[in-house]
């Protein structure tokens, strides 16, 4: 796999391996891995987020490296977006930034950073959500939940903490039946 895609991580690729078994055309394959596990891959969710960058870039090392950085990119505006208006919010963003910038993770090429911007996403709707209620804003947050779960189970157990505590905090207990029936 190093020949084939030099400069990244292994989990880059191998993340990936379904995605590119998707583009020659094979569904239920793993052309790097997975193959042992049988067909475990019937959500497609992550692969039809990525799948638009590796339709219009090639499938080589530098789409993978790119597409990573697109998502770092991503995660970055979005905590600048979240930190401009609060107190100290420069300091947070500088704080924040630095700290996601520096973690072995954000390079990794792994799963959970592209879980990362839609999280964020989830805060930014949590945000409107509490100045002006809105059926779309909480049906949203929802559809963001599936979807953090569906790339990973992790992430989606750290979007439902992120759902509890945004509801707690901001007394949001009439979002509770529309937040559940969107999630099913």
């Amino acid at each position: 796999m190093f020949f084939i895609f030099p400069f990244i991580p292994v989990d880059g690729p191998l993340i990936l391996s379904h995605l590119f078994s998707i583009l020659d055309g094979k569904i239920y394959s793993s052309n790097f891995a997975h193959s042992h596990m049988g067909d475990i891959f019937k959500t497609h969710v992550f692969e039809g987020i990525l799948l638009p960058f590796f339709i219009i870039l090639p499938t080589n090392t530098y789409a993978i490296i790119i597409t990573n950085f697109f998502f770092i990119l991503t995660s970055i505006i979005f905590l600048h977006i979240i930190f401009k208006n609060q107190n100290n919010g420069q300091y947070l963003f500088f704080l924040t930034t630095c700290f996601y910038l520096t973690s072995t993770y954000t390079y990794g090429m792994r799963n959970e950073n592209y879980c990362i911007p839609l999280l964020l996403i989830m805060v930014l709707l949590f945000q409107k959500v509490k100045f002006k209620k809105n059926i779309l804003f909480e049906s949203l947050i929802g559809l963001l939940f599936c979807v953090v779960f569906f790339i990973h189970p992790v992430g989606g157990i750290f979007a439902l903490v992120l759902i509890i505590y945004s509801i707690y905090t901001g007394k949001l207990y009439k979002s509770i039946p529309i937040l559940f029936f969107s999630i099913i």
